[in-house]
């Protein structure tokens, strides 16, 4: 199952990068410029073209403070099928956010 995964560092040393590729992931990589939120057209662009069974982003970006919209990610990975795993942990207790969903 190939996944897309949103996020502005993705580069060979990342802990992510190491994890995802030890376990083997067929992945492609939507990448956004350093302190920017997430491209939302090119998520949708890419999980329109098929053949994805999930996506993984990044809820609050730590370096840089951005956080991304939760909404549009789980409208995205709603129409598409898919599933969406998020990585919330500097926004978990920050921001009020709501992660009830199937497929989440």
């Amino acid at each position: 199952m190939s996944m897309i995964w949103a996020s502005f560092r993705v580069q060979p040393g990342s802990s992510s990068f190491i994890v995802i590729c030890r376990w083997d992931l067929d992945f492609d990589v939507i990448p956004s410029p350093y302190g920017e939120p997430l491209d939302y057209e090119r998520l949708e662009e890419t999980a329109n073209s098929g053949g994805y069974g999930w996506m993984w982003a990044v809820h609050g970006e730590t370096s840089t403070g951005v956080l991304n919209d939760l909404d549009r990610l789980k409208q995205i990975s709603s129409r598409h099928g898919l599933l969406l795993a998020l990585d919330c942990v500097i926004s978990f207790g920050a921001v009020p956010f709501q992660l009830v969903r199937p497929r989440l």
